[in-house]
Formats: C-alpha cells, sequence, structure tokens
C-alpha cells in the first residue's frame, strides 16, 4: 500500500494482501500499521515479510551533468567527512560497481559502522545504487536494505535529486521497520547539494 513517506507491502502467508493508505506525514517512520494490529494479524494470517521504499527529490539550479559529477563518484561520500561522518574507508574498490565502503558514523546514529556496496553507477541515466553488504541493517533481520541516487534533467541549469530507500524484512523482524528512516539520506542529499552550488564555478 501507499502512505505519505513510501510505499510498502505485506505477504501474509505467503499471499499479497493489499491494505490502504495511512499517515499522511512525510517522515513518519513505518511501522507496523494499527489496521494490523493482533486482531487484524489474527484475521488476516501472519505477517510473513515486508517491502518498503522511501523516496524524497530536490531541486539544484545546476545542470544535471555537473551534480552527477559529483553523485557519481567517491567525492560524493568524502565531502561528508568530517560533518556527517567520523570517516568512510573504501575497503575494497574504485567508486564503480562491487566498491565496498565503510563509513563511521557520528555519536547518535543508529549505528556506529557498517558495510556498503555500490552495485550500480550508471552514468549515461546518472543512477547511483548502494546496497548493504555487512552489519547494519542487515543485523536486525532484514533480507536486503538499499539507497537509490537519481540525478533527473529537469532543464539546461537544473536538476533534481532524487533519493529512493528499499528494503526487504524478514519474518519475525517487521517490528524492526520502526528504525528505518530516510532522513540520514535526504541530510546527506541536502549537504551535498549544497556543496554543489557553493563550489560552482559560474
Amino acid at each position: 500500500f501507499t502512505r505519505g513517506d513510501g510505499v510498502y507491502k505485506y505477504t501474509y502467508d505467503n499471499a499479497p494482501y493489499k491494505a490502504y493508505k495511512l499517515y499522511p506525514s512525510k517522515y513518519q517512520q513505518p511501522a507496523v500499521p494499527r489496521p494490523f494490529s493482533s486482531f487484524g494479524v489474527a484475521k488476516l494470517g501472519v505477517v510473513k515479510k515486508m517491502i518498503g521504499t522511501l523516496s524524497d527529490e530536490f531541486e539544484v539550479n545546476l545542470p544535471a551533468r555537473e551534480a552527477w559529477a559529483l553523485y557519481g563518484t567517491l567525492q560524493f561520500t568524502y565531502i561528508c567527512v568530517p560533518d556527517l561522518f567520523d570517516k568512510v574507508d573504501v575497503l575494497e574498490g574504485d567508486g564503480g560497481p562491487g566498491t565496498i565502503l565503510q563509513p563511521f558514523t557520528k555519536p547518535g546514529a543508529l549505528f556506529y559502522t557498517y558495510e556498503d556496496e555500490i552495485s550500480k553507477v550508471d552514468d549515461e541515466n546518472m543512477v547511483k545504487e548502494v546496497r548493504a553488504h555487512k552489519g547494519g541493517y542487515l543485523s536486525l533481520g532484514f533480507n536486503s536494505y538499499g539507497v537509490r541516487f537519481e540525478v533527473i534533467k529537469k532543464s539546461e541549469n537544473s536538476c533534481i535529486t532524487k533519493v529512493t530507500v528499499h528494503y526487504d524484512v524478514k519474518e519475525g523482524f517487521i517490528h524492526n521497520t520502526t528504525q528505518v528512516s530516510i532522513e540520514p539520506f535526504t541530510t546527506l542529499v541536502k549537504y551535498s547539494n549544497n556543496y554543489l552550488i557553493n563550489n560552482h564555478k559560474k
């Protein structure tokens, strides 16, 4: 089903069940909604897994290719040190698909460190995908957890930077979806966009 902060799919006894729209708040963290309380689950069956997505986008008054020159490279990660991350180690690769990154976060973050893999860098369509490789959400019962960054041309001198979080949670760990938030990535995108604007060569 869709909600103001994302799109969700529940599976009951391995059969998809279409639910209805809830909670329009854009930044509310996803959770098992009230209609699927103990009464709802007893009526419909046991929740087998949950698939969800969260997305947000921001306009930047810069050419799309100029934005992608940052988003499509490792510099996208490096500029966030030390403001958003204490450090980011490159364990393997050169920024292309298969590159393994190990970020070390600031105090107060859900995870201090974990490993991510850059799974896709599409220069033609200006799309980068990163997925959890070790630790992080995988340690909370998630089958998969990933982030997609897109730069979309709007005009010759403006573009849209879009971020999408997608995940698949195992049976018995649905409650851990309350820990999922897109806010760290919207912060990352806003920070990167400000960097682009401040360093734009006029």
